[in-house]
């Protein structure tokens, strides 16, 4: 920690505890590189680390409200000493300012911490951002929301830009539903991992690396074109560069690409493996599979020997009229042939799947099980099925004012539980802990004990 640090990036709990935080990284890099000292602190992590097993089981539960709602007060509680000793440090940091990645699991505790800097710490300038930010952005202007209420400063969208033109006085206006602005992707460095772990991760040998932000699609439930406006790609020389880094320099073995997709551009993927295949790095890494006609199969049958471990594949449907209405782009025989060409490159993937998008009928849901019992030898792994859930900025719900007719809970229930038995019969594998996982606990949680309430 330099005194003349300008800012410090906190990621606040509840957030996924195995690996660093990807966006604090790439803000630091970009931010240093910019003149700008940065520290990150993964508060997350550090917290995380001093929980008993019991805690840290609840808190890799993707989706728990009550948890994250009291997670503040059973820290203060019951881990007095260790999260004092981090409060204290935040406000004794030689950064003035101080930003916020604020996600859906971590808004509360965020809002806490505010409100603490505020009270300890009331010269400290408070800059929030994060997917929580964008999608607020989208229904209303920040600056006359009391939503984020704490903050001097809030940021739509990706950070980088916008974090330096506000830092460096060129930008004081707070931001608003159209305040976007993106750099070129090689434009951006990579992502700094240095002074960002307190504790030790999970996978200490394992990073989350970028190769492009946005999507080329524009599917009905994500919302991945709101947090990245365009999709951008870079060159694979710069990839395979940043890669080399990792490996050589920093002993990391494994990374995992958390882009949207990873054959947004074809051209520029298969460049990407042949060059990796060239180094001859012995990386290994997993990633985001796009189902597209037009990928020639030879691209297929380079990515194993370029490092691919794993891919994950959003398929969602086997029904070509719910793949329509969700404008994935790709119709069940693309995907049968991709699959095919996936089993036959020595690809391992998973699929995750939608039960119960908006106009799926019985009929539809047939089509999909029939889909899975045809293709059961070529599929491994089903990586996660969940209910239809209607996210704020997505199309649908855009398109709908708010409001989506699904089929009726127990019916999707009962169709998730048909497609699971059916799956594990044919010898496709399935993670229980991976089956509804996106839906919210309606568990309470014992502040006092650090246990759920069934």
């Amino acid at each position: 920690m330099e005194r003349n640090t300008q800012l410090l990036l906190i990621t606040c709990p509840r957030r996924w505890p195995r690996l660093p935080p990807l966006g604090e990284a790439c803000l630091k890099s970009y931010l240093d590189s910019n003149g700008i000292h940065t520290d990150v602190l993964d508060m997350n992590n550090y917290c995380y680390s001093f929980v008993n097993d019991e805690l840290k089981r609840l808190w890799e539960l993707p989706v728990y409200p009550m948890l994250s709602d009291a997670l503040w007060d059973h820290l203060m509680l019951r881990y007095k000493g260790e999260f004092q000793n981090i409060l204290r440090a935040i406000i004794d940091h030689p950064a003035q300012t101080i930003g916020l990645s604020i996600w859906h699991s971590a808004e509360k505790f965020s809002h806490k911490l505010a409100k603490y800097v505020r009270e300890n710490a009331p010269l400290k300038r408070i800059i929030a951002g994060g997917p929580s930010v964008t999608l607020s952005s989208l229904e209303k202007n920040l600056s006359k929301t009391d939503k984020f209420i704490y903050a001097d400063h809030c940021i739509a969208g990706e950070g980088e830009y916008k974090m330096l033109r506000y830092l460096t006085k060129k930008e004081t206006n707070n931001v608003n539903k159209n305040d976007f602005k993106e750099s070129d992707a090689d434009s951006l460095p990579a992502p700094d991992y240095t002074q960002i772990y307190p504790r030790a991760y999970r996978y200490p040998r394992t990073r989350p690396v970028w190769m492009s932000r946005g999507c080329v699609r524009r599917c009905a439930f994500c919302v991945e074109h709101t947090l990245s406006k365009r999709y951008r790609q870079k060159s694979p020389e710069l990839m395979v560069s940043e890669l080399r880094d990792l490996y050589e320099r920093q002993g990391i073995q494994h990374v995992i690409f958390y882009d949207s997709l990873i054959n947004g551009n074809i051209v520029l993927f298969e460049r990407f493996l042949d060059l990796l295949i060239d180094s001859r790095l012995p990386m290994k890494w997993e990633g985001q599979l796009l189902i597209r006609s037009d990928m020639p199969e030879r691209v297929y049958h380079k990515m194993k020997p370029a490092g691919c471990y794993n891919l994950f594949v959003g398929l969602e449907s086997g029904c070509d009229r719910i793949l329509s209405i969700m404008k994935k782009g790709f119709s069940t025989k693309d995907a049968q042939k991709s699959f095919a060409t996936c089993r036959e490159a020595g690809l391992h993937f998973e699929v995750s799947m939608i039960a119960g998008f908006p106009g799926e009928t019985e009929a539809d849901f047939d089509a999909t099980c029939e889909f899975m019992c045809d293709n059961a030898s070529i599929i491994p792994k089903m990586a996660q099925i969940n209910p239809f859930i209607p996210l704020s900025g997505s199309p649908v719900v855009r398109q709908g004012d708010g409001e989506v007719q699904c089929p009726p809970k127990d019916v999707v229930r009962r169709r998730i539980e048909r497609l699971v038995a059916l799956c594990k019969s044919n010898g496709i594998a399935v993670t229980n802990a991976y089956v509804n996982n996106l839906i919210a606990q309606t568990a309470g949680f014992d502040v006092i004990n650090g246990t759920m309430i069934e």
